[in-house]
């Protein structure tokens, strides 16, 4: 299914149950995950407004908040695809910015098994 064409359905299916209305504020769940990530980008596209903005006052907060500097990067992942799908870029972008952030320094991350099981899969 092309990307009109699940845009579409989208659009129909909230139309039909009178999931949203136009412009109303939505909170998507976001995992990261290919179905979450359509979801978002689905929503945006369609005009609902996104709840990112809320999420990285929430982070300025708790940074400033516990002493722990913060970089905020807004990047069009989609523009620099390379080929590969926009998860996979995704991860990539997000991956060489914490490199370049960190200059040598040790990164952290968090990952859960369902996380794991993905990286493994995507490595096979």
């Amino acid at each position: 299914m092309g990307t009109e064409a699940m845009l579409e359905t989208v659009k129909q299916t909230i139309e039909d149950y009178h999931m949203l209305n136009p412009g109303e504020p939505v909170l998507a769940a976001l995992s990261g995950g290919a179905d979450s990530v359509a979801l978002l980008r689905a929503l945006l596209a369609l005009g609902y407004p996104a709840e990112s903005d809320r999420d990285e006052a929430f982070c300025r907060a708790l940074c400033e908040r516990l002493g722990v500097p913060l970089t905020v990067e807004r990047i069009d992942v989609r523009a620099q695809t390379a080929g590969e799908g926009i998860e996979a870029a995704a991860r990539r972008i997000r991956y060489e910015r914490l490199a370049a952030t960190a200059q040598g320094t040790k990164i952290a991350t968090a990952h859960t098994a369902d996380d794991n099981l993905e990286t493994m899969l995507f490595h096979l």
